[in-house]
């Protein structure tokens, strides 16, 4: 039974399955399953599962408000990151460098990060003309990824 693992709570899988190869003052790197472009995943009860940086942002800093988002800051700080779902900070867990921000702003920083950046999440160019649409006011999107999601959703 010694050799056979067993986490029974969250906050023992959020220890468990992290990785701190800068230490405790850099990016803490979920080492679990990915889901939705390479953000961490965590069993959280009986089938659910939610985002491990949220459930590190409620256990270490408290509980996350209704209708805010756990942005990463170490992310919007590194300009040289491409992004896409190989980004390292998707996987970050460490709660000082999240920040829980309302939905708008969250969405308003990784229209920022479009612009900065240069490709979009799935790692297109969206510095190309027409590569951009609009998504309401002062949100934009990748053409190429909603022509995707698009064509999956009617398959």
């Amino acid at each position: 039974m010694e050799a056979e693992l067993r986490l029974t709570t969250v906050h023992a899988r959020l220890a468990h399955y992290v990785n701190k190869p800068d230490g405790e003052h850099g990016c803490w790197l979920w080492t679990g399953g990915l889901i939705g472009h390479g953000y961490g995943c965590v069993n959280v009860g009986h089938h659910k599962q939610d985002y491990a940086h949220r459930v590190s942002y409620a256990y270490h800093v408290g509980p996350i408000p209704i209708g805010y988002d756990v942005d990463h800051l170490c992310h919007n700080e590194e300009t040289d990151c491409a992004g896409g779902e190989t980004c390292r900070h998707r996987r970050c867990i460490n709660p000082a460098h999240l920040e829980a921000v309302p939905r708008k702003e969250n969405i308003r920083r990784g229209a920022i990060s479009l612009d900065r950046l240069g490709v979009c999440r799935r790692g297109h160019d969206v510095t190309l003309p027409g590569a951009l649409a609009s998504n309401g006011p002062g949100r934009r999107t990748c053409r190429e990824c909603r022509r995707m999601t698009k064509k999956k959703v009617s398959q």
